[in-house]
């Protein structure tokens, strides 16, 4: 079992199970600068679209462990500055999600959220910005993207032979 963000693209959180055999892609990287390589398992190519899943492992205390995994992710997984990022949403809502790993835990420390709805049935869409829960302005909102997935590449992913 392993924690998985945006299941069955739902913006959330739910305990799966999942099988090896399910991936046939992989990527190695030392996801948090501590010398331990994690192996990302993908059932795509790039880790990200439709059905996609990326399984996030992590070597510890002798044992290979599950970190956590993600699906659907529309924009990728991305590394930067020791911290693993998680992009997914579309044009009405974009989630860009952080992650910390410490002693084979994968613990979320940001999410920033840019949302945009029509109240009421109006025609003209409302656009609002939030980071972990709080409103913020839309220029708060884009420094926050600049320290987290701005001009960063998504992971790529090869075949497991």
């Amino acid at each position: 079992k392993v924690r998985c963000w945006n299941y069955g693209y739902s913006y959330r959180y739910k305990k799966i199970r999942t099988k090896l055999s399910e991936y046939d892609y992989y990527n190695v990287a030392d996801v948090n600068g501590d010398g331990t390589s994690e192996l990302l398992l993908s059932t795509s190519s790039t880790g990200r679209g439709f059905k996609s899943r990326v399984l996030v492992l992590t070597f510890r205390k002798g044992k290979v462990k599950p970190l956590m995994a993600f699906e659907e992710l529309r924009n990728g997984l991305f590394l930067r500055d020791g911290k693993l990022y998680a992009q997914v949403g579309g044009s009405t809502e974009s989630i860009i999600t952080g992650y910390k790993i410490n002693k084979g835990k994968a613990k979320q420390f940001v999410k920033l959220e840019r949302l945009r709805r029509w109240p009421d049935g109006s025609r003209y869409a409302v656009t609002t910005y939030w980071k972990n829960g709080k409103q913020i302005s839309e220029a708060q909102y884009n420094a926050e993207c600049q320290k987290t997935v701005a001009y960063q590449t998504p992971l790529g992913f090869v075949p497991i032979r």
